[in-house]
């Protein structure tokens, strides 16, 4: 668990991987323009982020620890990372 926002590791921050959910769902012409080639790199990062630990905010809670995501939060974007591979495979798959 971490105290200072500026210890937590650039790729556990809620900013980056917010950024990256963006980039690993397609959002905007990357999606339309390049598809698999941009999303599936972001998704397989996201993905070993949320199994591999904790995304933390940069609010401390009331005991002076960053806050983490919630189960909630990593099935969210788990959902929008297969959503977005699936329809992935139906517009460039078939």
């Amino acid at each position: 668990m971490y105290r200072h926002y500026d210890d937590v590791p650039r790729w556990r921050r809620h900013a980056v991987v917010s950024r990256w959910l963006w980039v690993a769902t397609g959002c905007g012409l990357w999606f339309q323009l390049l598809g698999p080639i941009t999303t599936v790199p972001f998704a397989v990062w996201l993905a070993a982020v949320l199994f591999t630990g904790d995304v933390y905010y940069e609010v401390p809670d009331a005991e002076g620890q960053l806050k983490r995501w919630s189960v909630a939060n990593k099935f969210a974007t788990a959902f929008l990372v297969l959503l977005n591979g699936w329809l992935l495979w139906k517009l460039h798959g078939e």
